[in-house]
């Protein structure tokens, strides 16, 4: 009996080992290739804004922060690898403008006073009043077959470029081929 339970526990390790080994490799076979992707954010409004969120498919995405009025802008880059889950089918923004009253109350307010117990009474209440947007744009029409095969065809060296535009109210995707190297 105890030389029968030996050869059940030895097979269920064996199992367990080998189990432990392929079940990664089948999760490496089946991934999908990533493709490394610069992302310029450019504001040509009228007014300051805040962004919140620009996630792709659902999962977290960079967060540029804030951009001035008439083409403050900022630029991201990822590597190949750096972003799981292949090609983006889709992404969703989400941004605040900064009301009139409340750049003209930010720009008036030294900076070792915005944290006192008044002002942040009036920051919340100024910061609630300002428009807030989320827009959701499908990547299907703007990153093409031919694009992303333009891209594959010299990963090593090729990265697919986004611009994005807030305009205000709305927020506008380009994509083209960047050749960084």
């Amino acid at each position: 009996m105890t030389q029968g339970k030996l050869w059940i526990d030895r097979r269920t390790a064996i199992g367990a080992g080998l189990a432990w080994i392929t079940v990664p490799l089948l999760g490496c076979a089946h991934r999908q290739e990533s493709l490394g992707f610069s992302l310029d954010f450019y504001n040509k409004g009228t007014r300051p804004l805040t962004t919140r969120r620009f996630d792709f498919d659902g999962k977290t995405g960079p967060i540029p922060g804030y951009l001035g009025p008439g083409g403050g802008g900022a630029s991201m880059s990822f590597m190949p690898g750096d972003r799981k889950g292949g090609i983006p089918q889709s992404v969703e923004a989400e941004w605040i403008l900064h009301s009139e009253e409340y750049s003209a109350w930010s720009k008036r307010t030294p900076d070792n006073e915005v944290y006192t117990k008044e002002n942040q009474e009036i920051y919340q209440k100024l910061w609630a009043a300002n428009p807030h947007y989320i827009q959701r744009v499908d990547l299907a029409p703007i990153l093409t077959p031919e694009l992303i095969e333009q891209v594959r065809a010299d990963r090593k060296n090729t990265q697919l470029k986004m611009t994005v535009i807030y305009r205000d109210d709305k927020v506008e995707i380009t994509a083209s081929t960047y050749k960084w190297r």
